[in-house]
């Protein structure tokens, strides 16, 4: 895509680029792709957490919004760690599924045939929980009440 635009901008406003601008562009456009394209994927899973994962909303923002142990979290909200690892462990399977799904579905593809398919989808919903804005999470609660 970037070459094609390298080419563009030559051909049509004679605008060329040497390879250190080109390398900048490049990372810009990295920086703004990367956002934009996991948006989408990053809205589906908060759907489904919304609507899967209610009542554990407050276990994912102190495990990950606070980044507490889970040892801490446990504490919190009195449970043994077995049950709150137990419970992530879930959560976390059932994203990675959801949204396996939903991109096959989506795409129309397989992602069988792709062999990192499963490793980068587990890696985005680690991300993802690790990232995800759970403030908003219950103020999207309080909307829909």
């Amino acid at each position: 895509m970037l070459i094609d635009l390298v080419t563009w901008c030559s051909q049509n406003i004679g605008l060329s680029l040497n390879s250190k601008e080109i390398e900048q562009k490049s990372k810009e456009m990295y920086q703004w792709l990367v956002p934009y394209c996991k948006s989408p994927l990053y809205q589906y899973l908060q759907d489904v957490l919304c609507s899967n994962f209610r009542d554990d909303i407050q276990l994912l923002k102190l495990r990950f919004g606070q980044n507490l142990s889970l040892k801490a979290v446990a504490l919190k909200l009195q449970k043994t760690e077995d049950v709150i690892a137990l419970r992530l462990t879930r959560i976390k399977q059932y994203l990675q599924t959801q949204l396996q799904e939903q991109i096959q579905n989506t795409l129309s593809i397989s992602l069988v045939s792709l062999t990192s398919a499963e490793k980068q989808i587990a890696a985005l919903v680690d991300e993802y929980l690790s990232t995800a804005p759970y403030g908003n999470f219950e103020l999207q609660e309080r909307e829909e009440i």
